[in-house]
């Protein structure tokens, strides 16, 4: 794992080879019940999307990892 690099940026980055910063709506949330083992509420995901979509049923998980508390997807070295 590269240095810096969060359990969530790598598990969004399998979905995003060319590292545009953006997977399928589908696969954003299918990494988020991964990483959470569960899903967000309706009303959740509504904010998420409305949030980080981008117009194009894409999402913007780096934002997503960015403003999120993400110490508990961090690798324990």
């Amino acid at each position: 794992m590269a240095a810096g690099e969060t359990q969530a940026l790598r598990t969004f980055r399998e979905y995003d080879r060319a590292r545009r910063g953006y997977v399928k709506e589908g696969q954003f949330f299918a990494c988020l019940y991964a990483l959470m083992e569960g899903q967000p509420t309706p009303l959740e995901a509504s904010i998420l999307i409305k949030t980080l979509a981008n117009g194009n049923r894409e999402m913007a998980y780096e934002r997503f990892c960015a403003e999120v508390d993400d110490e508990k997807f961090r690798a324990v070295s």
